[in-house]
Parts: C-alpha cells; structure tokens; sequence
C-alpha cells in the first residue's frame, strides 16, 4: 500500500521469498551483512539476474523446481538451478 502511493519501501530480510514481493521500482529488499556476504539492496532486476530468470512472478515457480532447504521445500529430483531456468526458459 506504501508503494502505491508512492513511498519507497525497503524489506529487511535475507530471505530470498521476499523476491517474488518486488513488483514495482519502489519496493526493495535490504539484505543484512552476514558472514558470507556484505549488505545489499535488491531490486526487480537484481533479483531477475540472481535468479536468472525474466519475469519476478517466476520466484517462486524457481523455488518450488529446485527446491528450498530453508523452508523445508525438497523440490524435483534431479532438478537444481540451471535446469530449473532453463524449463521456466
């Protein structure tokens, strides 16, 4: 609701289901430092090219293909990233 009426909006949170809420170029995703990587802030497009995909309603098509250890969410056998892109391709 912020973001439509024209607020930027920033999400603090490493995690990558937040992705498939960037639907405009006022909603980010402000990803903490941690011990493996430093602070980001995510963007449609950012996301896009992280997931290697073309359209952010795709997150989470991408997620349930390959899989989310985080969420408890096994995925298809045989199936990781690259193949995951190259069916939503």
């Amino acid at each position: 609701k912020a973001a439509t009426e024209g607020f930027e909006v920033y999400m603090m949170t490493p995690d990558k289901d937040y992705c498939q809420l960037l639907e405009n170029n006022k909603i980010f995703i402000f990803r903490p430092a941690s011990k493996f990587a430093p602070n980001e802030v995510w963007d449609v497009q950012k996301a896009l090219d992280k997931f290697g995909i073309k359209k952010i309603e795709q997150v989470i098509d991408m997620l349930g293909l390959q899989g989310d250890a985080s969420d408890n969410i096994p995925g298809l056998p045989g199936v990781g990233e690259k193949t995951a892109q190259k069916l939503l391709e």
